[in-house]
């Protein structure tokens, strides 16, 4: 199965940013990173090469992801999620 359209809502952008720039660890920063990119309209072989990584680890990660959005990134991150309600 191919995805070909992501969205997100502003919360969740939001949350996949603060991932991005504040996690301390680097495959959480490309999964983040990837996810917004698709949902900005990046084709996964685009998004792949700018992050040195396949295709298909793209697509899976989209595929395996996306449903759970925003909470199967960070499962225990509790600050992310106590500053965005009061945002």
């Amino acid at each position: 199965m191919r995805i070909t359209e992501v969205k997100l809502t502003k919360k969740q952008r939001v949350e996949l940013e603060y991932i991005e720039h504040f996690d301390s660890r680097p495959f959480m920063q490309k999964r983040s990173r990837i996810i917004m990119d698709k949902a900005d309209g990046m084709s996964s072989k685009k998004i792949a090469g700018r992050l040195s990584c396949s295709e298909h680890k793209v697509n899976r990660w989209v595929r395996r992801y996306l449903p759970f959005l925003p909470a199967s990134l960070f499962p225990s991150s509790q600050h992310c999620r106590d500053s965005l309600e009061n945002a």
